[in-house]
Order: C-alpha cells, then sequence, then structure tokens
C-alpha cells in the first residue's frame, strides 16, 4: 500500500509520488494479468512446478534432499556458497544450458 511505501522511503529520506506509485502498481497489476493469461492454468507464463515424478527424481535418483528455505526468509542478505545441483529446462533434466545472446552468467 502507498502509505507504508512512503513511510518506508521517508525512513530513508526519500519521498514517493503517489501519482507515479499509482501508474506503476497499475504497470505491474496489468503485466501480473497477462502473464497469467499467457501462462494457462494459472501459471505466470515462464513459470513451471515441479511434478511429482520430477522432484522423485531428485530424491531418489540424483540423490538430493529437498531445499532448505529459511533464505527465502533473509532475502536483503548476501547468500554464498550456493551450488547448482540439478538443471530442469521445463521438459528434462539437463547437464548444462547455453547462455543466450545478451545473458551473462554471475
Amino acid at each position: 500500500p502507498f502509505d507504508l511505501t512512503e513511510l518506508m522511503a521517508e525512513e530513508h529520506g526519500l519521498e514517493v509520488s503517489r501519482e507515479d506509485f499509482e501508474a506503476r502498481l497499475q504497470q505491474h497489476v496489468e503485466k501480473s494479468r497477462n502473464a497469467r493469461k499467457a501462462g494457462g492454468d494459472d501459471e505466470p507464463q515462464g513459470i513451471r512446478k515441479l511434478e511429482a515424478k520430477e522432484t522423485a527424481y531428485l530424491e531418489d535418483t540424483a540423490k538430493l534432499v529437498p531445499t532448505e528455505h529459511s533464505q527465502v526468509y533473509t532475502w536483503h542478505e548476501d547468500v554464498t556458497g550456493a551450488t547448482v545441483q540439478a538443471i530442469f529446462d521445463g521438459e528434462n533434466f539437463v547437464d548444462h544450458i547455453e547462455l543466450t545472446e545478451g545473458a551473462e552468467a554471475k
């Protein structure tokens, strides 16, 4: 909500334009709505949840344990020591991926 955003901005010595806030919020709502429509099944386009057979593969074949999600709640802190354990291309688990033009590895 605008009031909370304004309060948080003031705590950091910043100002927020209500007009710009409302315009950006409307852009976000429309973008989200369009992504849901394009993705079908109420999933935004490009978002893919792993099915039971895929999570079973990770646990049984790849011998991976489920992700420990506490880092989700410390998003504002740097995360170090992360290792990619598996890559899912939307259909299969793959050994590697190729960067597309304009993409950069981080």
